[in-house]
């Protein structure tokens, strides 16, 4: 097996990997990203409502 063989067995085994932890990744990112315009959107609110008093 030469080097090359080896490197694309192992660029194709990363590769396999990312897309197995690709979905979890969105997951993360979706709902981190879902957290933060849930405060930011709470936060406007009570800022229109203090500012309307």
């Amino acid at each position: 097996m030469g080097k090359s063989t080896q490197r694309i067995l192992g660029f194709f085994n990363l590769f396999h990997f990312l897309h197995a932890l690709f979905p979890f990744v969105i997951f993360l990112m979706y709902s981190c990203y879902f957290k933060i315009a849930m405060e930011l959107y709470c936060f406007n609110l009570k800022g229109i409502f203090y500012a309307g008093d």
